[in-house]
This record gives structure tokens, sequence and C-alpha cells, in this order.
């Protein structure tokens, strides 16, 4: 059988259901075991009682019996004849009568069985006339006058059943059936005896077996045992003369029924005693006491039996069940606890990550601050450029101003050609500056553009704008190409200007129209200097916020990463104490 740890759920588990069911059971057991001995002590007295009552009430009618018997005979007309002629005329005169009489007698007393010693007829001074004894002798001349029975039926006018006592002929043991004889006058005339044999009677207790140690008794209205299973305490033991049952003989006399315990001879036992109505006999069941519990010990020892078999099956019941509760758990336990593991690993992997992404975005960081600082600089000077451009506007203005003052003079045309030649230089420097600027600003969304590739899906807007930047470089770019064309041609013409002289009012036309073209191209570059800013401005208000996400992901994704780590050592915490809880081992 698989061992369990102490500490471990398996052993809880059996401990507590050892104990919510062996204790109940234990105590069960226990209650069941006290009750159950005094109930069955109880029934055993009251067996024991019942017992008593039930040989004294069949005693009691076999003394009836006896009675009635008697009554039946003694009522006979012709006994009562014949005991009314010897007492009135004596023995003498009626010697036919009793001659007769004695024939009836041999023919009942061959009819009433072996349970009779003899039957007799007395005359009123008690001397037996007639009978039969059991060896077929005639029954007569003894005086019976002086016995109690015969004084109690002559006081009492009612039938005697006598105490048993020795016969006189035989030595035997009986007891007398006296009925009374009285004559139609009401005069008394004799008595009709039975003598039963009193083993009719002492049978009833000699072959009663109570228990291995039980036995019953009769004894008379002092104490005298008249009957016993041992003959040789019959007549000759008083039980008022045992040592130990005084209080108990005490109760037997004196109350009609009930049970008591007593101690004889270092040995404890239970007896019950009940009244033998007709003559004031008790009759006694007595049994040891240890053999009067003897069931209570086997009910005892069953309920210890069946309680062990149901606290061994409990174990067993018990023990299997928590098997099959904590190993799944432990398995259980041990799957989360290398989950916990791998989510413990792969939180620090992320953490890991995230303070990647952090240098990463710091990096990021510090580059998208040197981009908004060369946006700012762009801006600056596209600003510069726009107040150029309005500039070479105003110049334009003014040299179409010149043009049309053409006719002032050579002079003043050739001095206008000159500061036309100097400002064309000038103008073909801003060009050339503007040129650069929009190189630069290729260059600079170029480098934003790998930037936000680089950022991947966060960068993807910053990567459109940068897009867009390169295209309006590009643009200036070509604008700058063409005014610095346009520019060299106008020093050309302005050079074969101051060559050709004379032949300046003919090109004054087409020198207006150049400068028109070129004060449009101007307004171009300046409108265009002007959205240029604009898409600067858009520009860097996208690396800013482009930053700030950055950062807020940056933080986010540190704060993520040190949460999930806390989280995952917490549950690794959790399942350690589950598996604690189910092994018992830390």
């Amino acid at each position: 059988m698989k061992m369990i740890n102490k500490k471990g759920l398996g052993f809880n588990l059996i401990t507590g259901g050892i104990l919510c069911v062996a204790l109940p059971l234990l105590i069960v057991g226990t209650i069941s075991s006290i009750k159950s001995k005094s109930a069955l002590e109880n029934l055993g007295r009251q067996k024991l009682l019942d017992r008593a009552q039930d040989m004294a009430s069949r005693t009691n009618a076999l003394i009836l019996e006896e009675f009635m018997i008697a009554n039946v005979i003694a009522s006979d007309p012709f006994v009562l004849s014949v005991a009314e002629k010897v007492t009135e005329n004596g023995q003498n005169k009626a010697q036919d009568d009793i001659r007769k009489l004695y024939n009836r007698f041999v023919n009942l007393f061959k009819s009433l069985g072996n349970k009779y010693q003899g039957i007799f007829v007395t005359g009123a001074n008690g001397i037996l006339f007639t009978g039969i004894l059991e060896n077929g002798n005639e029954y007569k001349g003894s005086n019976i006058s002086k016995r109690q029975y015969f004084q109690n039926a002559i006081k009492t006018q009612k039938t005697q059943l006598s105490d048993i006592v020795k016969s006189k002929s035989t030595g035997k043991l009986i007891l007398v059936t006296c009925v009374p004889l009285f004559s139609n006058s009401g005069n008394f005339i004799g008595a009709f005896g039975m003598a039963l044999k009193a083993e009719y009677l002492t049978n009833i207790i000699t072959y009663t077996k109570i228990g291995k140690t039980g036995y019953p008794f009769i004894t008379d209205n002092k104490g005298i045992v008249i009957a016993h299973p041992n003959n040789d305490f019959v007549l000759k033991l008083n039980v008022k003369d045992l040592k130990g049952m005084e209080n108990f003989v005490d109760k037997v006399l004196n109350e009609n029924s009930g049970v008591d315990s007593y101690v004889l001879e270092s040995i404890h036992n239970t007896a019950a005693y009940a009244t033998i109505a007709s003559k004031n006999w008790k009759l006694v069941t007595t049994q040891q006491t240890e053999d009067l519990l003897k069931s209570v010990k086997k009910t005892n020892i069953f309920i210890m039996l069946v309680s062990g078999i149901a606290i061994l099956l409990t174990v067993i019941v018990v023990w299997m069940l928590s098997l099959s509760i904590a190993e799944p758990i432990q398995n259980l336990s041990d799957e989360m606890y290398s989950a916990s593991e791998e989510v413990a690993s792969a939180s620090s992997e992320v953490s890991t990550a995230s303070m990647a992404i952090a240098e990463s975005a710091t990096m990021q960081e510090s580059s998208i601050e040197d981009i908004s600082s060369s946006l700012n600089k762009m801006s600056s000077i596209t600003k510069q450029n726009s107040k150029n451009a309005k500039q070479a506007d105003e110049l334009m203005k003014n040299a179409k101003k010149q043009v049309n003052k053409g006719t002032i003079g050579m002079d003043e045309l050739t001095t206008s050609m000159n500061e036309m030649s100097t400002a064309s230089d000038e103008t073909q420097k801003i060009v050339k500056s503007i040129d650069g600027i929009a190189f630069q600003t290729n260059l600079l969304a170029l480098n934003a553009a790998v930037e936000a590739a680089r950022a991947g899906e966060v960068g993807a807007g910053f990567a459109v704008v940068a897009d867009e930047v390169r295209k309006l470089a590009i643009r200036a770019a070509e604008a700058a190409q063409n005014t610095s064309s346009l520019i060299d041609d106008i020093s050309s013409r302005i050079q074969k200007g101051v060559v050709l002289v004379n032949t300046v009012n003919k090109v004054f036309n087409e020198i207006s129209g150049s400068t028109d073209k070129v004060s449009s191209l101007v307004v171009d570059i300046s409108n265009a200097s002007s959205e240029q800013t604009q898409c600067v401005n858009q520009i860097d208000s996208a690396v800013a916020d482009m930053d700030e996400i950055v950062k807020n992901n940056v933080r986010t994704s540190a704060s993520t990463a040190e949460k999930m780590d806390v989280q995952a050592e917490q549950m690794k915490n959790v399942v350690q104490k589950l598996s604690t809880v189910v092994t018992g081992n830390a």
C-alpha cells in the first residue's frame, strides 16, 4: 500500500475520515455496549423473574388441580355415606360398605396413575378406615387427627394441602390433599385424603435448567427448602441460615415477587422469586450473575467486533478515497508548478525583451530628437527661404519698374543692369541654398523613413509623413534648379544687355515678360516655401507625438513585464503552497 506523507493532504484526509467515522463508531459502540449491558441485564433479570412466576403459576395450577380431583372424589355420595356410617356407628357396623369403598378405590387408584402414594378416607376422629397404597395394600389404621392439614381442614372447612413431609409408611416425600367431609345436616363426618408424591411437583424444579449455573427451588413460608435439585437440601436447609442471603431471604419471605442479588461463598448471584398462592410457598430461580450476563458479554464482543470491522473498512475506504483524491491533485499541482516555472521563464524573457525595447526606445528617442532638431533647422531655413523669395519678388517688381523706366537712359539702365547682375548673383546663391536645403531635406526624409521602418508598425505613420517630406524636397530641388536656370538666363541676358545696350529697347518687352515669369516663379517659390514650412511643422508635431507614443509604449511594456513577473512569482508561490498541502513537503 502506498505510503502517505504525514503532512500531506492524503494523510489529513485519512486522519480526518477515520476520526469522523471511527470516533463516532467508538462512541456509539461504547454507548451501545453500556446500554446493551444495562438492557440485557434488565432483560436477564426480567427473564429470571418470568421463569419464577411461570413456574410458581404452574406449581400452583398443579396444586389446584389436585384440589379439584380430591374434591370430585370426596363429593361422591357413596364416600360420604360410608364416612357418615363409620362416624355414627363405628367401623365394625360398616364393614361391607368399607369393603365396597375399598374396591372402588382400587379401581380409582389405577386410573389416577402413579403420581400418588395412596388415597384414604377417615372418620371424624381422624383414623383412616380404608384406603389403598401404590403397592396395592389397604391403607388404614393411621391416625391423622393431630396433623396440621387435618386440623386446618376442619377449622376452615376447606380443602387443605400439607407441607412436604416424609411418609411414615414409605419414608418418601409426599404432600397430602385433605378434603373435609360433611353430612347433609352439616356435621363433620371425616376427611378424604390423597397422598401425592412430592416428586410430582418437584420434578418441575429438578428438570428445569437456567443457563449453566442457574436452578430453581421452593421454600415454605419459614424459609425451609421443600424442593431443590439437590435432594440433600430438602427439609434440611433453611435459607435464613445462609450467610450473605439474609437480606434476600427477608425479601423473599415478605414480598410477593421480585428480583435481587446476593453473594454466596464469594460468588455473585441474581435471583427472582414468586409466590405459590395456594400454599404461600416461595419459588426462587437463582443464577450466577456472570452466567446471567454471558449474553451481555457476547453482545459486547459482537459490538466490538462489528465496530472493529467497520473501523477497518473505514480506514481502507478512506485510504483508497484519499489516494484517489490526493494523487490527481498532486499530478495537477506538479503540472501547475511546471507551468508556473514556464510562465516565470517567459515573464523573465518578456522583462528582458522589455528592457531591450526600452534601450532601443531610448536610442530611438535620441534619434527622434535629432530629427526634430534637424526639422527645426529646416523650418528656420524654409522660413528664411520664404523671406528671400518675397525679397526676390520685390526685386522683380523693381526690375519691372526699371524696365518701364528704360527710357530714362542707358546710364540708369546700365546701373540697373549692374544692380540686376548683382541681384542675380545673390539670387543664384539663394537658389543654391534652396537646392542645398532641398537636398538635406531629402536626406532627412530618407533617414526618417529608415527609422520609421526600424520602428515597425509604430513608425508606419511617420514613414508616410517622411515620404511626403521627401517628395516636397524633390519638388523644392526641382524648383530651385528651374529658378537657377532662369536666373542664369537672366544673368546672361543682363550681360548681353550690358554688351548690347543698344538693343535694350528691343528686348525690354521680352525682359518685361521674363520679369513677369520670374515674378510668377518667385511667387511659386514663396508658396512652396510656405507649404514646406507647414509640412515641416506637421513632421515636427508627428515626431513629437511619436516620441510620446514611444515613451508610453516603453513605460507600458516595462510596467506590464514587471506585473507579469510579479504575477508569475505569486503563481509559483501559490503552486508551491498547494504542493505543500498535497504532499506535505515544502
